[in-house]
């Protein structure tokens, strides 16, 4: 049954009569006490050998203390009987609790617990906690197992308001309370039978609050705009400043990429595109950079455009260099080398260039990798996969030992050409003669 209160007993019973014939008292023949709590003397009728004792003048009572004006020996017939309603009985009239039988408001000194941790009231630290006797903050809902979850708010109308709306909110300086930054959940976006929902994020800049992030009914994020395309990541940059910026600061692991941008399925077709740089409503980029590659030190690459080409450019000034003498031995690596025609295992394309590992053996820094190593990959399902691990050349490195080479041959052939002369010109003289 329910009850407010203290709980019932587990049974009733009607104290009505008590006998402390025998009962010495303390104070001796004067105090004693009485099993149940009594208002006055005149909810008692006292008894000392059957004579009826006169309340408040041949005895008085406080709580569960009887005091008697007189002695009275344990030889002495003496007991009460309690006047009124039956002691320990509850009445209630039925399981309901309505507002007529609560007071307009309910105080409870100290905490306040439901059924162990269902429900607790911290008040020492001004805190709730559902599901937890210990909350973290003002409130913490915890939930122990896979089902129900911990925290459900349900919206019954459509409108374009949250389920859920998380503010926080600033007084300032004029005594005004203002929301300052805000997460609102489950924002319908269509209703119906198969709403849309998202969720928004929303900031405080100069005093204006305004959206900064949402995520999309569909699972796309939005950053500094409220429309996009297709894409799962859309990030639109209105203010000075760069848009997107990747940083490592732990640098113990160096097999593994700050970023991986991957194509996951088995289809690739001629138009296919991985990365798109695109400096759009440009009609002119001339002398734009695409990628800037960089280290501690500066730049030491980038990729430019105009309107017309791409092109490539790896650092070469002459501050960043120490020994600097001429090259004269390109002939000689050259004539060593072996270019070859080959086709491609993958594609079977046919193609010409060289054996990297062939080339090493005369040019070693325009060749990367060792020869026959392997390593492992990480797939879009964390899959790990053992594959090559292949050596790589520069073609462009070859281009100051080509040019030495060049220059070598063009010194030979000026050189022939100058004798050839002078040789022509002495069978020219002898046939004269």
């Amino acid at each position: 049954m329910p009850y407010l209160g203290n709980i019932p007993a587990s049974e009733f019973r009607s104290i009505d009569y008590q006998d402390f014939t025998g009962v010495t008292g303390s104070p001796a023949k004067r105090g004693f006490t009485l099993n149940s709590q009594v208002h006055s003397a005149n909810d008692l009728e006292v008894f000392v050998n059957n004579v009826r004792q006169e309340p408040g003048v041949a005895y008085t009572v406080a709580s569960t203390t009887l005091t008697m004006t007189g002695d009275v020996e344990t030889t002495d017939d003496f007991y009460v009987v309690y006047q009124g309603k039956a002691t320990g009985t509850v009445s209630v009239p039925d399981g309901s609790v309505t507002s007529a039988k609560l007071d307009t408001n309910i105080a409870v000194a100290g905490d306040l617990t439901v059924d162990t941790d269902t429900l607790h009231v911290d008040s020492t630290n001004n805190s709730v906690g559902i599901g937890t006797t210990s909350p973290i903050g003002k409130l913490m809902v915890k939930d122990g197992t896979s089902s129900p979850s911990a925290l459900v708010v349900r919206q019954t109308s459509e409108g374009g308001s949250a389920a859920l709306s998380l503010d926080s909110i600033f007084n300032n300086a004029s005594n005004t309370d203002k929301e300052i930054a805000s997460i609102k959940l489950g924002v319908i976006t269509n209703g119906g039978a198969t709403p849309n929902a998202d969720i928004r994020f929303e900031t405080t800049q100069s005093g204006t609050l305004s959206e900064a992030m949402r995520i999309g009914n569909s699972g796309e994020v939005l950053i500094g705009t409220t429309t996009g395309t297709s894409r799962k990541l859309t990030v639109n940059q209105d203010i000075a400043g760069g848009a997107v910026r990747v940083v490592r600061t732990t640098h113990s692991d160096t097999s593994t990429a700050m970023m991986d941008i991957i194509d996951g399925d088995d289809a690739v077709s001629g138009t296919r595109t991985i990365l798109n740089l695109d400096f759009e409503d440009d009609a002119n980029v001339d002398n734009a950079v695409f990628i800037r590659f960089q280290d501690e030190g500066g730049t030491i690459g980038r990729i430019e455009a105009n309107s017309t080409s791409v092109t490539y450019h790896t650092t070469s000034d002459y501050r960043l260099k120490d020994n600097v003498e001429e090259y004269n031995s390109g002939f000689d690596k050259i004539k060593n080398i072996r270019p070859v025609t080959f086709d491609w295992v993958k594609t079977g394309t046919s193609d010409v260039g060289f054996i990297a590992h062939e080339l090493a053996e005369h040019i070693p820094n325009v060749v990367s990798g060792i020869k026959d190593a392997r390593t492992t990959k990480e797939k879009s399902d964390g899959t790990i996969v053992d594959v090559i691990d292949p050596q790589s050349v520069d073609y462009g490195k070859l281009t100051p030992y080509l040019t030495s080479a060049l220059k070598e041959a063009i010194n030979k052939i000026e050189t022939l050409e100058t004798e050839m002369t002078a040789l022509t010109a002495r069978v020219t003289a002898l046939e004269a003669n």
